[in-house]
């Protein structure tokens, strides 16, 4: 799906007022800081050691629906042409991070030279929260699919599933279950110097999130599609959505630009809150 069409969505809106779940609004209400941009390369340089702490952030913890949904997020174009991407919280990634290292030393539980350093901890965490929000742009892409279709269009699907999913919480758990799925789609992406620490990101997933989270072995390419989209759902654009879910989902969406992406795509922005 290219920008120019993702415009003339944003252009056709006729209802103002987007929904939103009300803990985004309310912890995006407590930081004095704007949140700046910031590319894929700068975001991976940064260190975030040490901004986590369980006084300033125990929402962090807290397993409902405003605790893990916060470490990041992901704010849609449908809202806002201005502003929309991944919203990265330096000290979201330093709780996946340290979670990460007590994994770690819980699994291998060997000498501390052996063990995984926090600046590799935190390269896993960024990785596993843009996989993560990537799965959020990607569903948001399916329903622009579904709103453009030229042969049946779904007037409205994007804010209608949003609407509905924050009113039904099983919706919610479906997305999050297939972007954590995603997350386990891309685990290369979790290689350091040849040694794959996947493995690591799935405990995270599986020990330190909610069930709709952890439920993301249940996901397969045959059932993706009917957790993150109102049915029923049109046949003869199912391989379409498909298509451009993957397309969409892939960490190469927030890296630089090279030639040929720049001429059929489009970056999804990243920026940074520093707490």
């Amino acid at each position: 799906m290219k920008w120019t069409e993702i415009i003339s969505i944003i252009e056709a809106r006729s209802q103002p007022k987007f929904p939103i779940l009300p803990c985004y609004q309310q912890f995006s209400d407590g930081f004095n800081q704007t949140p700046q941009p910031i590319t894929y390369d700068k975001l991976m340089k940064e260190n975030f050691e040490n901004t986590f702490s369980r006084t300033r952030f125990p929402l962090f913890e807290d397993a409902g629906q405003c605790g893990i949904d916060l470490l990041a997020y992901y704010r849609s174009f449908h809202r806002s042409q201005h502003g929309w991407g991944i919203y990265i919280i330096d000290a979201g990634v330093d709780f996946v991070a340290k979670k990460i290292m007590e994994l770690d030393s819980k699994d291998n539980n060997v000498s501390t030279t052996n063990k995984i350093s926090p600046l590799d901890a935190e390269y896993l965490a960024k990785h596993k929260l843009l996989l993560h929000e990537l799965g959020h742009h990607a569903t948001e892409i399916v329903h622009s699919v579904l709103e453009t279709d030229s042969s049946n269009p779904r007037l409205n699907s994007y804010r209608k599933y949003i609407a509905a999913k924050n009113s039904n919480f099983q919706l919610h758990d479906n997305e999050e279950a297939v972007c954590n799925w995603n997350v386990k789609k891309k685990k290369r992406h979790f290689k350091i110097r040849a040694q794959n620490y996947y493995g690591i990101a799935r405990n995270f997933m599986l020990n330190y999130q909610p069930d709709g989270y952890k439920h993301f072995e249940k996901i397969e390419p045959r059932n993706y599609l009917k957790k993150i989209t109102m049915p029923p759902l049109p046949q003869k654009t199912e391989s379409d959505l498909k298509k451009q879910f993957t397309i969409h989902s892939r960490l190469n969406m927030v890296k630089p630009f090279t030639k040929k992406r720049e001429e059929k795509a489009f970056q999804v922005p990243i920026y940074l809150i520093r707490t």
